[in-house]
């Protein structure tokens, strides 16, 4: 977590947490009971969003590569790729300022 998310968060949470009886049945009196609540309920989230990224993006990985790139042409390239970038990085005059 970065600094400003970090702050983000805490800020929210201060604004969420209601020092006195608990709202919701599962949450106590507890102000400490209160934030790891509302920290599960951030965890859980970000899990199952951060779930749904991945099985998209392995989703449109296996249909760009069963579309697109089948075949030796593909590795052939990639070959070609490999080859030309080791040459010019051996031709290259590593004195050059």
């Amino acid at each position: 977590m970065t600094a400003s998310l970090t702050t983000f968060v805490l800020a929210a949470l201060v604004v969420l947490v209601i020092p006195g009886p608990g709202v919701v049945y599962v949450v106590t009196r507890s102000l400490t009971n209160q934030f790891l609540f509302l920290g599960l309920v951030y965890v859980s989230l970000a899990i199952c969003t951060d779930g749904l990224y991945a099985v998209f993006a392995s989703s449109l990985r296996n249909f760009i590569t069963e579309r697109f790139v089948s075949g030796p042409v593909p590795r052939c390239t990639s070959g070609f790729v490999h080859l030309r970038l080791g040459a010019s990085l051996a031709l290259t005059d590593r004195n050059a300022p």
